[in-house]
């Protein structure tokens, strides 16, 4: 029979404290501490800043009688880090008090986030079987670089390298003599100007680029016929005996004539078979689906053998007109609400339940960091 353990979720309130549960992520958490009960997992959350490493005490919040109840408790050794840095700062001023529990001995994360969409790039690039899925990047720096890119590529996109729910990212193209910027500001607005000069655009970036370095790439046309951006999200996670699996994939299909297709942003969370089937003719569905698989298997493995321990991934994919498709961006701290929206109930649990499963597994097990795909 199995004994009761506890889970440490790790996560920055963004709320007053007085707050009946003041995280960002609350209907997510609620889910996994309600699944956690049923499978004696006692979830508590925890302020990474409420921690004091000595007494390895914190004030934390547990689910009891259908509600969440502050109180102080002692740091779980298994801890999932669900921690987000809206920008450098952030990151400068938050990062320290998540390093100072990493610190501590006998405390096992589940997995250790990744680092910033260039450093992800760089490794992806190292596996021979993905470079195809994956479209030319570089770090942005100068004017005299994005001048060098507009001429070679005519249209591109500029995104922070840190930067996530669509947060600043931007596409430029040529138009009456200047430049078409279309996107999304750091603040998720949206965003639509035209500038005259390459030295105005890039007095335009500059700010983007102080807050979150940038990083560049050609632009791809990954919408439908009718100009509807969308992408694939695939996500992948270990199981209860430390096995990679993909968990399932949704379609987030953006406003028409928009940039991007994140649910932040306005998008609308699909069932994706449906979608590709009315998309696309079935020998290129197929095609996708194929690739879609192969790169669900490799993604994982490859980057933990350089990271070290992931334990789940948003892989987001884009697709091209003719079934092409493209890897934009790998997340190891993923959303999961997309299931919910397209009724894909099975993979909905599936994204709750595999962390605790794989938490009891790693209770039980020594840590390592390979795993299988199945």
């Amino acid at each position: 029979m199995a004994t009761w353990i506890a889970l440490g979720v790790l996560s920055f309130a963004t709320r007053a404290t007085s707050a009946p549960f003041p995280f960002a992520e609350g209907a997510f958490f609620t889910q996994l501490a309600k699944a956690g009960q049923e499978r004696k997992i006692q979830v508590l959350v925890l302020d990474p800043r409420s921690v004091h490493p000595g007494t390895r005490h914190a004030s934390g919040y547990g689910w009891q009688k259908g509600q969440w109840q502050r109180a102080s408790v002692e740091l779980p050794a298994l801890l999932y880090d669900r921690c987000y840095y809206p920008s450098r700062a952030a990151y400068r001023r938050l990062a320290p008090f998540v390093a100072a529990i990493k610190a501590l001995p006998h405390v096992t994360f589940l997995g250790h986030g990744l680092p910033h969409k260039w450093a992800v790039y760089r490794m992806l690039r190292t596996a021979p079987a993905l470079r195809p899925y994956l479209p030319e990047t570089a770090p942005l720096s100068t004017a005299a670089q994005l001048r060098l890119w507009l001429r070679r590529h005519g249209s591109i996109v500029v995104k922070p390298r840190g930067g996530a729910q669509g947060r600043g990212v931007l596409r430029v193209k040529p138009e009456g003599g200047g430049w078409h910027v279309v996107g999304r500001d750091s603040r998720n607005r949206p965003v639509a100007l035209h500038i005259a000069s390459i030295e105005a655009l890039w007095a335009h970036l500059l700010p983007l680029h102080r807050s979150s370095s940038l990083i560049i790439q050609p632009y791809l046309a990954l919408h439908t016929a009718n100009q509807t951006p969308f992408d694939l999200r695939v996500l992948v996670q270990k199981d209860g005996t430390g096995t990679w699996q993909l968990t399932g994939t949704a379609v987030r299909a953006g406003q028409p004539g928009s940039l991007t297709a994140n649910l932040h942003g306005g998008g609308t969370a699909l069932a994706t078979k449906p979608f590709l089937d009315a998309h696309y003719p079935p020998q290129t569905v197929a095609a996708i689906t194929e690739q879609v698989h192969t790169i669900a298997a490799i993604v994982p493995r490859h980057l933990e053998a350089l990271h070290g321990r992931l334990f789940e991934l948003g892989i987001d994919l884009g697709i091209e007109p003719d079934g092409r498709v493209w890897i934009l961006e790998v997340n190891s701290k993923p959303g999961r609400a997309s299931f919910w929206h397209t009724g894909d109930r099975k993979a909905a649990q599936l994204s709750v339940l595999r962390p605790l499963e794989y938490a009891r597994w790693l209770s039980a097990s020594p840590p390592r960091t390979g795993g299988r795909f199945s």
